[in-house]
């Protein structure tokens, strides 16, 4: 909780961020009314509720930067925190093959190869021949990684279930439901 005015501390945490490692605040921009920071007064215009969400998005998304930073270093110090989200994939969906990785994470080839030699040479990743193709190689994590990676989502599970204590399931389902269709519309 934030001693600022209009500061309500209920802002939505990013992955693995609680509510109290937030490195700034939810705000909200004055629309149509006025009100706690992250709501929005309902009389307002149409669209007028849309630069309040654009704005805590956007503090959600320098927010999330600033703990993958923190996550990064708790996986391995050293780990660069751009390689991260690869090091999550990997454990979460096991060993893929560079161009699924790409994919998945919408990156390039060669930004892909960069990270992929980082977390390699960090003992947290290795390289093997696809089964399914000899000439393909897939990328997965070392007994290392998984292990590293595993222990980190527990912490940060029951973090997020700490830090949702007092949210009702239907509330969080009704969060994840909106966050799933914002992502469909391509603005993230």
């Amino acid at each position: 909780m934030s001693g600022r005015p209009g500061a309500t501390g209920d802002e939505v945490p990013a992955p693995g961020l609680s509510p109290g490692d937030a490195v700034g605040e939810a705000r909200s921009l004055p629309v149509g009314g006025s009100g706690p920071a992250g709501e929005v007064a309902a009389d307002g215009p149409p669209g007028a509720a849309v630069p309040a969400l654009e704005a805590e998005m956007a503090d959600l998304w320098r927010r999330s930067r600033a703990r993958v930073r923190v996550l990064a270093r708790q996986v391995r110090p050293g780990l660069d925190p751009a390689a991260y989200p690869l090091v999550v994939l990997l454990a979460t969906r096991g060993p893929l093959r560079s161009s699924e990785l790409g994919a998945a994470l919408e990156l390039d080839k060669s930004t892909v190869s960069r990270q992929v030699d980082s977390v390699v040479r960090l003992g947290l990743a290795e390289r093997s021949v696809d089964s399914a193709d000899a000439r393909a190689r897939l990328v997965g994590l070392t007994e290392d990684g998984r292990t590293r990676a595993g222990q980190l989502r527990e912490e940060q599970l029951a973090r997020w279930r700490a830090s949702l204590s007092t949210w009702s399931e239907d509330d969080v389902r009704r969060l994840t439901a909106l966050l799933s269709r914002l992502g469909r519309t391509g603005l993230t």
